[in-house]
């Protein structure tokens, strides 16, 4: 996806569960918080890089760059 493609797709999942690709293969999840201009704030419940699943106890906030991501999903 393309930055215009994520930002797009960002505000409509804005506040919502999301899942998260990025291009060095980890899968976060967790809520959309906010979008920026070329950044996107993820309240993150769980972090998967394709062998092992983390998940937070307190959830932590994690700014993600839209250049890093390579797909966003929304959750249902």
């Amino acid at each position: 996806m393309n930055s215009s493609t994520i930002r797009k797709k960002s505000n409509e999942y804005l506040h919502k569960r999301v899942r998260i690709k990025a291009k060095n293969g980890n899968i976060y999840t967790g809520f959309l918080v906010r979008v920026d201009d070329n950044k996107l704030l993820l309240r993150v419940t769980a972090i998967s890089n394709g062998k092992k699943v983390q998940t937070a106890f307190f959830p932590f906030f994690l700014p993600l760059f839209f250049f890093d991501l390579f797909f966003i999903g929304l959750l249902i």
